[in-house]
């Protein structure tokens, strides 16, 4: 697996209230290209991936640009995502699209809970169910 870090300059991203704001910094954060990370839970794992992501801290990481959460039996995409890979959580405010088989879900945000066996959509929602 190939890591590239590159040099954040000055600026990152703080949750708060499950907002996501620009916040000035100091200069020793780094920028994750192509971050991959797993979350396992005990009926399955679910694979992550996106094009960027910032450090927040320790545990978190601001995933940003193409984010999908994959597994076994469904697909999230969104834009951006907040991981916290030490509670195995994620939360977005962003406009998100839950795939599985004849189910589809639009929403304005997400969170994943207990290590992935909870997944709450937030804001307006449409659930698309497919009679295949």
């Amino acid at each position: 697996m190939l890591i590239s870090i590159v040099f954040i300059s000055k600026l990152d991203y703080l949750s708060t209230s499950n907002l996501l704001e620009k916040i000035s910094i100091s200069n020793n954060n780094y920028d994750i290209l192509n971050p991959n990370f797993v979350m396992n839970n005990q009926k399955e794992q679910i694979n992550i991936t996106a094009k960027e992501g910032d450090f927040i801290n320790e545990d978190e990481i601001l995933l940003k640009k193409n984010v999908v959460f994959e597994s076994d039996n469904f697909t999230i995409l969104s834009n951006q995502v907040l991981f916290n890979k030490t509670k195995q959580t994620a939360t977005s405010n962003q406009q998100s699209t839950f795939f599985s088989d004849k189910t589809e879900i639009q929403s304005e945000g997400f969170e994943i809970l207990d290590d992935g066996e909870k997944i709450i959509f937030e804001g307006k929602t449409t659930l698309t169910l497919k009679n295949d």
